[in-house]
């Protein structure tokens, strides 16, 4: 084995540099051996030209086309990625989303308001404080409070609220055991009445007072071709509210007016029952703005018939207003909340067959059961207070859906209970309103301080109230003056019962000494127009309960307000033509049935 050289010295520094700064990619000095390289290189392939000026690597790899193609690839997966999140979070929405559609009870409403629903292609999430206060497929309602913490004035409550109710309701509304949502929203109010935020990202929670800012109330019911009208009214907006509302919203005055009602009213309430009456409001609205004048209510109704006031102002007459429209072969279905008399034709014994007569379909509400009117000694009383709640319960299970609510004589003060509960389950139907109490400045027997306390309540959001001069005297609170009053003491009276909130007035019997009429008035606003019949000479008791039952089958037969009451009033007339030629007339009550047949021609 030869021995290393081992006085051959390694190379220096300077040395090496030199070498390789002669060697080409082929590793040879000598330009001929590095030509012979490449040569056999070509040769088996394995031969590389590479510019130097280039950015191709020496080595045969490329590294920016392979950091280009690792980028599209992690690309395409972040989007797959995004992709399928997106439907996974949507399936797993989907599944969380009370199906309202198909079953309704606590716990599905309770899934809806805190995981959302679904209506058209959005998605709808509610306040996270919330209580459901009712849900129930027996009853056909759903009846919820939310605590909205978000907005920052009311426009944006409105606004937001209205879409929260309008999705929780078409939700339900679909199911067909469900006629009736009804959405209240809360604020928090601080000492100047401002509504208050959450702020810290809700994380810090308002701490005002507590107040009722709205109420949505989304009905259901059956047009006349079997296909759905879904109707939604606004109510408990104060005058505070309302104004605030108007200074917030750039329209005219008049068609604010037509959705929230006029500031000035005792309650605020609006009303957008569907594009046709909406459209109509706001049609009266213009028409009002353009001639300067301001109306009681426009021609327009709701679907089931109960009027869509535009403003509670002056209105040049009476004449103009017109309750109801009937609707082709379509027969309004009326409750009528009343007694029943065994003798003596009064109350229910009136109501059925005069109402029947013009075309309505009567379902009686009975308060009580007498043997006898109570004009008669010895009257037996039955108070039908216990069976009123299953009785209406049962109504629910049935789905019965009402035009009217036509309320006379009550047999206790919690009955009022029972006639506030049809108006919120039934908040488009129409409200008559006969506080039958007493006559002749004296309460009926049966009538207790307490039970004309209660009547008071059905003032306000009556459509027609129509006392006699006794009953209008203790509802207002002023001193009964007799029947021969003059036209300012009607004033008096009218004005304060359209302050309580009724929106219409009917005062009868106004007989002044020395005249052979009898005078009704009828109040609204500003207006108050007189309207006379003959005044006969002798009493019939009953006459109250069939002028207000014709005044109802006028109104529900299409007929102005005036024109209606002055129906009533020769109706009566004639029926009191026809008992005095009966025996023991005094007796037994108002004998109408052979001049029915002039309530049938209204139609």
């Amino acid at each position: 084995m030869a021995k290393k050289d081992k006085s051959a010295k390694a190379p220096t520094p300077d040395e090496v540099e030199a070498i390789f700064s002669d060697v080409d990619e082929t590793g040879h000095t000598n330009a001929s051996k590095a030509r012979k390289e490449r040569t056999r290189r070509r040769a088996r392939k394995a031969a590389v030209e590479v510019d130097p000026l280039s950015g191709d690597d020496p080595s045969g790899s490329n590294v920016g086309k392979t950091m280009t193609r690792a980028a599209i690839v992690v690309l395409i997966v972040l989007l797959v990625a995004v992709v399928v999140s997106q439907v996974a979070c949507g399936l797993v929405r989907r599944a969380g989303t009370a199906q309202l559609a198909e079953h309704v009870d606590s716990a599905s409403v309770n899934t809806a308001l805190r995981n959302g629903v679904e209506w058209g292609d959005g998605f709808t999430q509610f306040p996270e404080d919330y209580t459901v206060l009712e849900a129930n497929e027996q009853s056909g309602t759903i009846e919820v409070s939310v605590v909205d913490t978000s907005s920052k004035n009311e426009l944006e409550c409105l606004a937001g609220s209205q879409i929260q109710a309008a999705a929780l309701a078409v939700n339900a509304l679909l199911n067909p055991n469900i006629n009736q949502v009804i959405y209240h929203v809360d604020v928090h109010i601080d000492d100047n009445g401002e509504i208050q935020q959450s702020s810290l990202f809700g994380f810090l929670k308002p701490t005002g007072t507590m107040k009722r800012f709205a109420t949505f109330v989304w009905t259901k019911s059956t047009g006349v071709d079997g296909g759905f009208n879904f109707n939604c009214m606004i109510t408990d907006l104060d005058a505070t509210a309302s104004e605030n509302l108007r200074d917030k919203v750039t329209l005219p005055r008049n068609i604010i007016d037509a959705v929230i009602g006029d500031s000035a009213a005792t309650t605020g309430a609006a009303s957008t029952t569907g594009a046709a009456a909406t459209d109509a409001a706001a049609t009266d609205a213009a028409a009002d703005a353009a001639t300067g004048e301001d109306q009681v209510m426009g021609g327009a109704t709701h679907a089931e018939g109960r009027p869509l006031f535009v403003s509670r102002k002056t209105m040049s007459s009476a004449a103009d207003i017109c309750l109801y429209s009937r609707d082709g072969a379509y027969l309004p279905r009326v409750a009528a909340v009343h007694d029943l008399c065994g003798y003596g034709k009064c109350s229910l014994g009136v109501a059925i067959p005069v109402l029947s007569a013009a075309g309505i379909d009567v379902c009686p509400v009975p308060t009580s059961l007498f043997s006898a009117n109570t004009a008669l000694p010895g009257f037996y009383q039955y108070d039908t207070t216990p069976m009123l709640k299953p009785y209406l319960d049962a109504w629910q299970v049935h789905s019965v859906r009402l035009d009217g609510i036509y309320s006379g004589f009550l047999g206790s003060a919690e009955q009022v209970d029972a006639i506030l509960r049809l108006y919120r389950e039934y908040p488009s139907a129409l409200r008559i309103v006969d506080p039958v109490m007493g006559d002749g400045g004296h309460t009926y027997p049966t009538y207790t301080d307490e039970m004309c306390e209660a009547t008071r309540g059905l003032v306000n959001g009556s459509d027609v109230l129509t006392p006699n001069l006794t009953e209008a005297a203790i509802l207002a609170g002023v001193p009964y003056e007799g029947q021969d009053v003059d036209e300012q003491y009607v004033r008096r009276v009218t004005d304060a019962l359209l302050s309580m909130g009724a929106r219409t007035v009917v005062l009868k019997g106004v007989v002044r000494a020395g005249e052979s009429v009898i005078r009704n008035y009828v109040a609204c606003g500003d207006s108050l127009e007189e309207v006379r019949a003959e005044l006969l000479p002798f009493m019939i008791h009953g006459t109250g309960d069939l002028f207000a039952s014709a005044l109802t089958a006028a109104i529900y037969a299409g007929r102005p307000l005036l024109e209606a009451v002055r129906f009533a009033g020769d109706f009566v007339c004639d029926a009191m033509a026809v008992t005095r030629l009966q025996p023991d007339y005094e007796r037994r009550g108002v004998s109408f049935e052979s001049v029915l047949g002039d309530v049938t021609a209204l139609i």
